[in-house]
């Protein structure tokens, strides 16, 4: 189970997309996934856990706006396997 398990990590800047009186806008995304499959199952259903922390500044002369913020996510991905019958449309009488 854990020899199957994905991770992903990613760094994101960027700098001077926007001008506000304060100066250019600069910002920086750190990001950090992993999934890991569900003990188990034949299929690819995984738990998912995903963190990101993001800062925002416009450095001016006189005064300097900020802001910066922290996200976390946990979720499920389910994929049944082919032979699994709870997911087959059917017709009822």
């Amino acid at each position: 189970m854990w020899q199957r398990a994905t991770y992903s990590c990613g760094l994101r800047q960027q700098s001077g997309y926007l001008s506000v009186q304060q100066g250019d806008i600069t910002s920086e995304t750190w990001s950090l996934g992993w999934s890991l499959p569900m003990l188990g199952s034949r299929s690819g259903s995984s738990l998912n856990l995903a963190l990101t922390r993001h800062s925002t500044t416009a450095m001016g002369t006189d005064n300097q706006l900020s802001e910066s913020g922290f996200g976390a996510m946990v979720g499920f991905t389910l994929h049944p396997f082919f032979k699994n019958q709870w997911l087959v449309p059917r017709k009822y009488d």
